[in-house]
């Protein structure tokens, strides 16, 4: 959970509740089409760490 938050934290800098909230819950294609929600619960959070880095530098 901490880790999810800390990536709340760093997109919330360039996107709305709203975005984040989506991207947490969509299918990511950094992350084999899967949610990062649903990789985060699989406990590789370097994977969405690096996934959220290439959203908010998009």
């Amino acid at each position: 959970m901490r880790e999810a938050f800390r990536i709340y934290r760093d997109l919330r800098e360039v996107d709305s509740n709203h975005t984040i909230r989506a991207w947490f819950m969509g299918s990511n294609p950094y992350l084999g089409d899967e949610s990062p929600a649903e990789v985060l619960a699989k406990g590789e959070v370097v994977a969405v760490l690096a996934a959220a880095r290439a959203f908010r530098d998009e």
